[in-house]
């Protein structure tokens, strides 16, 4: 189990340092057969990008968003589809379409053990995800710092009754230390218990 720094905050720190992300998604029903196919592609594909950026900067994002583009696929007459992903670009060339074609046969067979490869696919759906990469504020970790000295309580264990149970604080433990429970681990924001017979050891990111 990894217990977090600050873990009371861990939501809140991650809303602050996670990307930005816009995901924008569009019904399609072209069959891999038609003449028109990559055309009809294309004409969702464009559109549905640029407004899936426009949705990242709408957020206050003014950098260079990283793309993911997927097709919805399945095999013509199938109720399921498969996500794959294609390329980033747009438009699409046939060379693409072709190889995102090849990677679904690939997938399918990859899950379900089995490909038709002779059968017609058909779009159903595309997918466009914009990922604004963003450097949030770094955790501020100083282990070993706690002025207060560890103390030993009795601690109920189902399994065990009352044990005498050693307690620390979480900033006065160091990077690599261990301890063998049981141990009661205190912090402003959490308490993390260390029940007998197994064991806490500090990563080095805190």
């Amino acid at each position: 189990m990894l217990v977090p720094p600050y873990p009371g905050n861990t939501s809140t720190f991650g809303l602050l340092t996670a990307n930005l992300r816009a995901d924008l998604s569009t019904t399609l029903l072209i069959r891999s057969d038609e003449d028109a196919a990559m055309s009809r592609l294309n004409e969702a594909l464009v559109p549905l990008r640029e407004r899936t950026i426009e949705a990242l900067r709408r957020d206050g994002y003014e950098g260079e968003p990283a793309i993911e583009q997927r097709l919805e696929v399945r095999y013509l007459g199938q109720n399921y589809h498969r996500d794959i992903l294609i390329a980033p670009e747009a438009p699409l060339d046939p060379a693409a379409f072709r190889d995102a074609i090849e990677r679904f046969h690939d997938d399918y067979a990859a899950f379900y053990g089995y490909d038709q490869r002779d059968e017609i696919v058909e779009v159903v759906g595309l997918v466009v995800t914009a990922i604004g990469a963003r450097a949030g504020p770094a955790a501020e970790l100083r282990p070993g710092v706690s002025e207060v000295e560890a103390g030993r309580r009795p601690v109920y264990f189902r399994e065990r009754g009352f044990v005498d149970t050693l307690v620390v604080q979480r900033d006065s433990l160091a990077v690599a230390q261990a301890l063998e429970g049981p141990a009661i681990v205190e912090e402003s924001l959490s308490t993390t218990v260390v029940p007998p017979g197994l064991q806490l050891r500090v990563h080095e990111t805190g």
